[in-house]
């Protein structure tokens, strides 16, 4: 590469961070602007309420990166990348079991910094709009499950990563997650988004797909919910945590990943195969056992 391509290359990077820093500071400001219109007073409707959050929460990201990033050059198919989607249901149970680790770390630095200097601790984001009925739960699972879970997928793993690696894969996981955890806009989430943000950019690159992630997604958000809709506050303030029990497995697994060569080895396995060969893992049957007793303790 002579000196000119050297100069226009730099040009280009300079241009594209200045770019997604002018459209990320356009996004907040946006955000502002229609928080400040949509929520100047109380929305007595809760669906109306979850509709303007999602505009607000999304809909500037969705048009200003859109409008930057649509066109902008990304990396060809890695096609010696494979991805089984017989994975899913581990690395969703390593996903949340690792994202928790990250939300329990942060309270545990919240409360270290309350006590040093007052600071006061990590409040629950969900705490103010908690559902009261059947049909607000179905709106919020909606909302949260569905919406989020889609929109935010196509915020940061198709807007964002894509353009990104051309700087490199490692760079392009690691600002995207920090972009994800950072648009969550409070210190309680953002480790726990961050870890989760990682993991599903991660899953995007290897399977040159956004579907897999916004399955996980959709996964990690109603679980999430469900787990909050617990009747018994004991199982609800436990479930978390024994989940992590399955988690810790199936992150082992994944990181050795002996138990799936037969997947990556095998192209001629059925979708059947394949989700058999899932479903019968260790920790998948764990966490199965570990859901239907939770549901169990949280009717009673």
């Amino acid at each position: 590469m002579n000196n000119t391509d050297k100069k226009q290359e730099i040009n280009c990077y300079k241009t594209f961070w200045i770019t997604l820093t002018g459209a990320t500071i356009g996004v907040i400001f946006m955000k502002q602007l229609l928080a400040s219109l949509f929520f100047s007073q109380p929305i007595g409707n809760y669906a109306a309420m979850w509709g303007a959050n999602a505009v607000v929460s999304y809909l500037p990201s969705l048009l200003i990166f859109g409008i930057m990033f649509t066109r902008a050059p990304k990396p060809e198919q890695m096609s010696e990348y494979t991805f089984k989607y017989a994975l899913l249901p581990v690395i969703f149970a390593s996903m949340y079991t690792l994202s928790i680790f990250a939300n329990l770390f942060s309270h545990y630095v919240a409360a270290l910094f309350d006590a040093l200097f007052g600071t006061g601790a990590l409040a629950d984001p969900f705490a103010p709009i908690l559902p009261e009925s059947v049909y607000e739960w179905i709106v919020m699972c909606v909302a949260v499950g569905v919406v989020s879970a889609i929109a935010e997928e196509v915020i940061y793993r198709r807007l964002l990563l894509q353009p990104l690696r051309r700087f490199g894969d490692k760079t392009a996981v690691t600002v995207t997650a920090l972009l994800f955890a950072a648009f969550h806009a409070n210190l309680t989430q953002f480790l726990y988004a961050f870890v989760g943000g990682v993991i599903l950019a991660v899953v995007t690159i290897r399977a040159n797909s956004l579907k897999p992630a916004i399955i996980l997604h959709m996964s990690n958000n109603i679980f999430t919910m469900l787990i909050l809709g617990l009747n018994n506050e004991t199982a609800a303030s436990i479930a978390p945590y024994v989940v992590m029990v399955p988690g810790i497995i199936a992150t082992v697994v994944l990181f050795r990943g002996g138990h799936f060569t037969v997947t990556d080895n095998n192209p001629h396995l059925t979708a059947r195969e394949r989700a058999r060969i899932a479903l019968t893992h260790p920790a998948v049957i764990i966490l199965v056992v570990v859901l239907a007793g939770l549901v169990v303790l949280g009717s009673v």
